[in-house]
């Protein structure tokens, strides 16, 4: 099949996060060979998941690139476009979390851009000390797709992380490449 040549082409996918699932083992004995057996039945609020998927250009028939995910959020979901935006000089967008994360945080301000891209995203609209809307990414304008991807942290990582927490979280992150990143050559 031709490449059409008014198709957007996906040089670059932006990924944050890890894919994965985790099904607490704490309390299982480990085997003869070290590992931890999955529990017969785990309570689905035992179960934290978030998981997301990438199929590169060399993997399709066509060239195209595969981006996508399922996060187990608590609240409703919607697709939005968001059109391009200008900003004046000094403007800021909030970003992080609040005291109410399961790692605490703190909301704090960054610099904003001042033009940022059209793009079509998945928003949801509660997680505990996240700030409504979240963000699932997206693809932009410019044929640049992200997808946040929630992924426990290591108990060496929390040793380094600040409390309270400062920073973007996850989806700030996703939203901010949407609305500012570009594929360029």
């Amino acid at each position: 099949m031709a490449r059409s040549s008014t198709r957007p082409r996906f040089g670059h996918v932006v990924a944050l996060g890890a894919a994965l699932l985790v099904i607490p083992t704490a309390g299982v004995p480990a085997a003869d060979n070290g590992t931890r057996p999955v529990p017969d039945r785990v309570e689905a609020s035992e179960l934290t998941k978030s998981i997301g998927f990438y199929v590169g250009k060399n993997r399709t028939d066509d060239g195209s690139v595969l981006l996508g995910g399922f996060g187990h959020e608590p609240s409703s979901h919607w697709l939005e476009i968001v059109p391009r935006r200008q900003f004046p000089e000094g403007a800021t967008t909030r970003v992080g979390v609040t005291e109410e994360a399961s790692y605490p945080g703190e909301l704090t301000e960054i610099p904003q851009a001042r033009r940022t891209s059209k793009y079509i995203t998945s928003n949801y609209s509660e997680f505990a000390g996240f700030p409504a809307p979240l963000t699932n990414g997206g693809l932009n304008e410019h044929g640049v797709a992200a997808r946040d991807i929630w992924s426990p942290s290591s108990e060496r990582l929390l040793a380094l992380t600040k409390n309270p927490q400062v920073g973007p979280n996850y989806s700030d992150l996703a939203r901010i490449a949407m609305e500012r990143a570009q594929d360029r050559p």
